[in-house]
Parts: structure tokens; C-alpha cells; sequence
């Protein structure tokens, strides 16, 4: 509140505003008409200068008497923690910058994958250029910078192996919460779920959901008491996902193998048809029969993404292993591919998905639409399976998988890759004529599908690798500063810095 003389020199400077306001000028500044507690009254100032003192003094007393009074409960933030690894160093901050700004341009990789070139360096991001979002997945070292941006204050213990119990539970913030899950559901399946269940149901709707998620991971018959529980629940995503759960582990529910169920899987029966030809070997396809209407053809695609695929195969009177084993992906329309491919990541097991990858990897010479199927398929592989996955088809010369394509399968450099392998592929082979008939055309780089293939090599290979990279490129006739060199630059900058681990 303000004191009596506060006021009062608050409502003089109000009265000197509204005569400025009409003209009025130094002559009128008299003692009387200014606050006591100003000096700007002085013979030996001309005029100007006093009405220049006065406004001066009007302005800051003002904003001084009218600043509003911080909060009773303001707290100060304490100070941001140190990771393990050292931040980047000054002299590259601005190339981080630089790539951080071309990657939130693009679509194709995440902020993810260049902090975990920084990290594959010996190196984390300077908190000045970035700094996690509460929810973001990151790597684990950044753990300690999600607390603090959350204001979740805890001992630096729980980063360093403490395991995730149902008395800490509430400690841990919801990414750091999942990637904790995670693992112990890989390494301890068992005691995953028996945790999710104890404490999944304290958590609002969405983060519940991505914590029954986990069970997907290592998902076994032991899993079925608590997810036939979820059955009931409140939220119907969680419901549709534990029927989906239960699908992968052969275990129909009444409102999945329901009436519906069978009677509309005689009917999808009806627009495949199973051929069989050979005489020792036969030879088995699965083919679509051809339709009468349009509508047919959008009942198709519908029933493919909803009705059970074990129904669907039993009413085509044939295995579901030979069903999605012997699925001709380049006779089906990449609609109905699609969905048949989205009801099998939702509801078959491990065995069947492993079966329908190698059925459409066999395809995709003459299926090249088939590359944004296998991209389906990437929520049930694990890491290994992905790299695995991403070198046989990077190294197949039927198949045209880009560099930037591999960004959907692994997120961190790929010390594997050499330039006498990069250079056979035919993602480096496109990329060559590309770059040079854009060359040719224009005299320097303006296509998005070369900007996309340089900032992938850039993430993707290692530094002696991308040095040769880096080199070929400035021969076919890109100019040095080109900004599309920024990201395979920045890769070579960080192996210069001798740096605590390298590669």
C-alpha cells in the first residue's frame, strides 16, 4: 500500500503528465507543482534541461511507485543440475543451434537423434540452447535437467540405479517413470506388471495408458488375470488396448469374438480367395477377389482392420500362420494393406509379426510401396531387430530405402556403417545423381529430398565416415558453405574435439 507522501507525489506527477499532455512547458515547473523529494529545480539548468530532468524523474518514479509486489509464496529456483558428461564447448554451440533449428524444419528425425550424437561423442547439450520439456523422452543422462524444469527436487540417487518401487513411485516424473518400466520389463517381466498394477490407477487416463503400454514389452501368459481386470475400466482406450493385449496372447473376449465377429468375418472370406497351385511343392497366395461397387471395396478395407484375423483365416478355411505368411501385399490395394497390416501390430503375437516382416521384406523388389508398411511394423520390433532390419535393406540393391528412412529405425549414429559400404548402396547412389543434376540445373542445392538425405548423414554416420561423405559431396560440385552441409559438418567438428569417448 502506498504511504500518504507516495500518494501524493503520485498524483503531482499525474497532474505534470496531463500538462505535457497540452503543451505545457518548463516555465511552469515551480516548486509547488513538483514532489518534494526532486532537485531538477535548479538555476543553473536552462529550461530544456529542466523539463528534461522532470520527465526523466516522472518516468522512473512512476514505474518505481506502480511495480507490482512479488508473490508472498515466490520461491527461487535452485540452481540447474550438472550431468555426468561435459556441456558442448562455446566455439560449437552455434552449430548446435544451427542443427537443432534445420531438424524442428523437418519431419523425418527428432531433436532425440542429434542428442545422442552429442552423446556418442562425449558430449550433452549446453542448457543456454536447450533444455528438456517435462514429458520429453531423452536420454537418461538429461534426467536430472526433466526434474528441474518440472520442479521435482529429488536426491541425485534415484539417477543412478535406484530402482522404481511402489514407495518412490510418485518421485519419478511420467518420462523418466516409463523408461525405468521399460527396462525392468525387459529384465524382470513379473515385477513390471505386478508394479503397474499397484500403481497405474493412481495416474489420470493418458498416463495410464502409455503404462499398460509397457506390457506389450515381453508380453506372456501370466499378464492375462490383470488384463482380463482392465476389461471394465473408465477410459476405452484402455479397454481397447487390453483387448488387443489379450488378442496377442490368443485370448478372444466376449466383445471382441462376439456375434459381430462371426458374422462378419464369413463375409470378408468372401472377397479373398486362397489359390493353391504346384504338385509337390504348393504354392499358397492369398489374393483379393475382384469387388462389384465401391462400397464393397470400403467395407473391405474397414472389416480387414476390425475383424479378428484368426476368424478371418478360419473362415478362408486356412491356418492364421498361412494366412499371414502367404498375404500378397503387391496384389492388395496400400489401403487394405494397412489396415490388414495395423490389425496384426495390434493383435497377433510375436511369431505371427515375425512371419508377415519376412513376407513383406520378400516382396519388396517388386513392392517398393512396401517400405511404409515395414514402418508399421516398428512398434513391435526391439532395438536389434530394428538395426538388424534397417543394414539388410540399406545393403539390398533391389530395395530404395533412403537415408532418411533409416532415421525411423535406429536414433543414434551407427558405428557399423563404413564408406565402402555407404558408397555401394542405392541410397548414396540416388543421392549422387541427384545432387549432381541438381548441380547442373541450378548451380547449388534448393531440393527438399537432398536437404532431408545430407542432415540423415549427418546423424547417421560415424566421423571417419562422414568425413568421406562430406568430401565426395564438395566434389560433385556443392559449395562449402552451403547451409545444407551444417548437420555432416557439425559430425565432423565434434570428432575434432577429442573428446572423452570416441569412436
Amino acid at each position: 500500500m502506498l504511504s500518504n507522501v507516495a500518494r501524493d507525489e503520485l498524483l503531482k506527477i499525474d497532474a505534470l503528465y496531463k500538462r505535457w499532455l497540452v503543451g505545457g512547458n518548463a516555465a511552469t515547473l515551480t516548486a509547488q507543482c513538483l514532489p518534494s523529494s526532486w532537485a531538477c529545480k535548479d538555476g543553473e539548468r536552462t529550461e530544456i534541461q529542466q523539463r528534461r530532468m522532470a520527465l526523466i524523474l516522472a518516468v522512473q518514479q512512476r514505474e518505481w511507485l506502480l511495480r507490482q509486489a512479488p508473490p508472498s509464496n515466490l520461491q527461487a529456483k535452485s540452481a540447474l543440475p550438472s550431468l555426468t558428461l561435459p556441456c558442448l564447448i562455446d566455439s560449437l554451440r552455434p552449430s548446435f543451434r544451427t542443427s537443432l533449428a534445420h531438424l524442428k524444419k523437418q519431419y523425418f528425425a527428432s531433436t532425440k537423434h542429434l542428442l545422442n550424437l552429442l552423446l556418442d561423442r562425449g558430449y550433452c547439450a549446453h542448457p543456454a540452447d536447450w533444455l528438456p520439456q517435462v514429458n520429453d523422452e531423452v536420454p537418461a543422462i538429461y534426467w536430472p535437467w526433466c526434474e528441474w524444469v518440472a520442479n521435482q527436487h529429488h536426491s541425485a540417487s534415484k539417477l543412478q540405479g535406484e530402482p522404481l518401487t511402489k514407495e518412490n513411485w510418485d518421485d519419478f516424473f511420467p518420462a523418466q517413470r516409463l523408461a525405468l518400466l521399460r527396462a525392468l520389463r525387459r529384465s524382470n517381466a513379473a515385477e513390471a506388471r505386478e508394479l503397474i498394477a499397484a500403481c497405474a490407477h493412481k495416474e489420470a487416463a493418458d498416463k495410464r495408458l502409455n503404462i499398460i503400454e509397457v506390457l506389450g514389452i515381453n508380453l506372456q501368459a501370466d499378464d492375462q488375470p490383470y488384463l482380463e481386470s482392465l476389461i471394465n475400466d473408465r477410459a476405452k482406450k484402455i479397454v481397447t488396448l487390453s483387448q488387443q493385449l489379450l488378442a496377442r496372447l490368443g485370448v478372444g473376449s466376449a466383445k471382441v469374438e462376439g456375434v459381430e465377429q462371426s458374422q462378419l468375418a464369413p463375409e470378408l472370406a468372401q472377397w479373398f480367395e486362397v489359390k493353391k497351385s504346384g504338385l509337390l511343392i504348393k504354392k499358397i497366395e492369398v489374393v483379393p477377389a475382384l469387388l462389384k461397387s465401391k462400397k464393397q471395396q470400403a467395407l473391405r478395407s474397414e472389416w480387414l482392420q476390425v475383424v479378428s484375423l484368426s476368424a478371418f483365416a478360419q473362415a478362408l478355411g486356412i491356418e492364421l500362420s498361412i494366412l499371414v505368411k502367404h498375404w500378397q501385399f503387391s496384389q492388395n490395394r496400400q489401403h487394405d494393406n494397412e489396415c490388414f497390416v495395423g490389425n496384426a501390430v495390434a493383435n497377433l503375437s510375436d511369431e505371427y509379426i515375425h512371419l508377415m516382416i519376412e513376407q513383406l521384406l520378400a516382396s519388396l523388389p517388386d513392392y517398393p510401396d512396401g517400405l511404409s508398411l515395414l514402418a508399421l511394423f516398428l512398434p513391435r520390433m526391439d532395438q536389434t531387430y530394428r538395426s538388424k532390419i534397417m543394414f539388410d535393406l540399406l545393403t539390398n540393391h533391389k530395395v530404395q530405402l533412403s537415408f532418411a528412412d533409416c532415421m525411423d529405425y535406429v536414433s543414434q549414429p551407427q558405428l557399423e556403417l563404413d564408406w565402402q559400404l555407404v558408397c555401394k548402396t542405392q541410397a548414396w547412389q540416388a543421392l549422387s545423381v541427384l545432387i549432381s543434376k541438381q548441380i547442373k540445373e541450378t548451380n547449388h542445392i534448393d531440393e527438399y529430398t537432398i536437404t532431408r538425405e545430407l542432415m540423415a548423414l549427418g546423424l547417421l554416420l560415424p566421423a571417419s565416415c562422414a568425413r568421406e561423405a562430406l568430401s565426395q559431396i564438395l566434389a560433385l560440385g556443392v559449395v562449402n558453405v552451403d547451409p545444407m552441409l551444417d548437420m555432416l559438418k557439425f559430425n565432423i567438428q565434434l570428432s575434432d574435439l577429442k573428446p572423452i569417448y570416441s569412436n
